[in-house]
């Protein structure tokens, strides 16, 4: 099975849809993203790892974000974080919540060109 066979396969166990002319899907970047449907109204960001230098990247994405689901899971957690969907370390697929309305960190960079003084100190 080719490699997006195997994504939407993938992506229907999760019960998500993909909204491929949603005007919310992020800009391009090293790691392709879609935006997905879980019902009728919950939104899922998928990010997928094109090739193996990015694979990585998206496996320690989801990896970090596994070992803070139980921290941002608390009610005095200080991160404000997409909570995780799901991961899939073999095809380099990472599902997070979509924090309606918002963009990623990386549309707003490459929108800015720059990242803020708040949110560098909040990231740091």
């Amino acid at each position: 099975m080719d490699l997006e066979r195997r994504i939407d396969a993938r992506l229907a166990q999760w019960g998500l849809t993909r909204e491929d002319d949603s005007p919310l899907t992020p800009a391009a970047s090293k790691n392709r993203t879609l935006i997905c449907r879980h019902g009728r109204a919950r939104r899922v960001l998928v990010k997928i790892a094109d090739g193996p230098p990015a694979h990585s990247g998206v496996v320690r994405e989801g990896e970090v974000l596994t070992r803070l689901t139980p921290l941002i899971a608390g009610a005095n957690c200080p991160l404000a974080l997409p909570r995780l969907f799901a991961f899939d370390r073999a095809l380099g697929l990472v599902a997070v919540e979509w924090l309606a309305p918002s963009e990623t960190l990386h549309t707003y960079h490459r929108r800015t060109r720059r990242y803020g003084a708040s949110l560098s100190r909040g990231l740091g």
